[in-house]
């Protein structure tokens, strides 16, 4: 079944009257069809946390491009469809600063229909009290970027116990692939 209103405000003289009326100009989503690649690609990985081996194994067999210090500060026009920072270490408020780094530098290099994946650790699981700070205030950092990145891009954030390293793989190919269309902004726990 097609939208109307979808097909409508995507077509080049409906865009124009969109556009000067202020109407919503919403993206088509893309879904999941048989023989397409399952995960988005290709994709950076940040974060050096302790999931950053089950992230690699999970990429292992994609085109994937690793962020690091230098590169994040450093523009790049690169387009990329996925992005993963593994923030599963993060024990205080100062290093919540190399996060929002991560995604100031590599925002606009997310192309449309772009995943994104924040990994943490549960604040319940944590032992010190600024840990568990920094680890919940991931929840806010990610529901901002589900609301504020357009295109159809959408934001999750993993948190991972620690044991539940190997439940990490499933979730996170899902959440990187178009099945995940209609799901942003959405805390899950492993």
């Amino acid at each position: 079944m097609s939208d109307s209103y979808l097909s409508f405000v995507n077509s080049p003289w409906g865009r124009r009257l969109a556009q000067v009326v202020g109407l919503p100009q919403p993206v088509p989503l893309q879904r999941h069809r048989s023989g397409q690649p399952g995960l988005a690609n290709p994709v950076i990985v940040a974060g050096v946390g302790r999931l950053a081996a089950q992230v690699q194994q999970v990429f292992s067999a994609t085109d994937t491009v690793t962020a690091t210090p230098a590169t994040l500060k450093a523009p790049s026009t690169v387009k990329v469809q996925g992005a993963v920072f593994d923030a599963s270490d993060i024990t205080g408020l100062q290093q919540l600063d190399e996060l929002y780094e991560f995604f100031h530098a590599n925002a606009r290099r997310l192309g449309q229909h772009g995943r994104v994946v924040v990994l943490g650790t549960a604040p319940e699981h944590c032992t010190e009290l600024p840990q568990a700070i920094a680890q919940r205030a991931l929840e806010g950092l990610v529901r901002s970027l589900a609301k504020e990145l357009r295109r159809a891009i959408t934001v999750q954030l993993l948190y991972v116990a620690p044991g539940a390293e190997d439940a990490l793989d499933s979730s996170l190919r899902f959440f990187l692939s178009r099945r995940s269309a209609y799901v942003s902004g959405q805390v899950v726990r492993l």
